[in-house]
């Protein structure tokens, strides 16, 4: 019984080591100075690239033909002030992109269902480090009631 508490604690702190190095990473990404991870920071920040994933989940291939008649509508009535090299190619750079997204949308979904994952985690991680932190205080004020009653004996 005690190796299963003992496997299961080993597990928990790995977890938790993981998240906090993670955070870690995060938080130099970003430039935030702080000696301590945040788990609640890491959260968010995974919650934002979720959220940028799902909105790249879009039937990219869909939009191709509109972007392609759009420019052949742009292209009909050039305007003299704009140079029309520079717009071929920023249309195909966007084009370019386009296609890109349309083919890789497996992988955009499966970054996305990892986040979820990890998300996931992380919330769980928390509510175990919460539940541990609650039962603790809950152990320190029932231990000193009894101390107090020694010293008074």
């Amino acid at each position: 019984m005690e190796t299963g508490n003992a496997l299961t604690i080993a597990e928990e702190s790995l977890n938790e080591l993981f998240f906090e190095e993670e955070a870690r990473l995060w938080a130099e990404v970003y430039g935030k100075q702080s000696d301590k991870p945040d788990l609640e920071s890491l959260q968010r920040m995974l919650e934002s690239v979720n959220h940028l994933l799902l909105s790249l989940e879009l039937p990219w291939e869909r939009f191709i033909p509109i972007l392609y008649r759009s420019f052949a509508l742009y292209m009909r009535h050039p305007d003299e002030n704009t140079n029309n090299r520079k717009t071929y190619q920023l249309s195909a750079q966007l084009m370019d992109s386009v296609v890109f997204l349309s083919k890789n949308t497996n992988l955009i979904h499966s970054v996305h269902l990892f986040c979820n994952v990890q998300i996931a985690a992380l919330k769980k991680l928390q509510g175990e480090k919460r539940e541990a932190e609650e039962q603790e205080t809950e152990e320190q004020k029932i231990g000193k009631p009894e101390t107090e009653n020694l010293k008074s004996e």
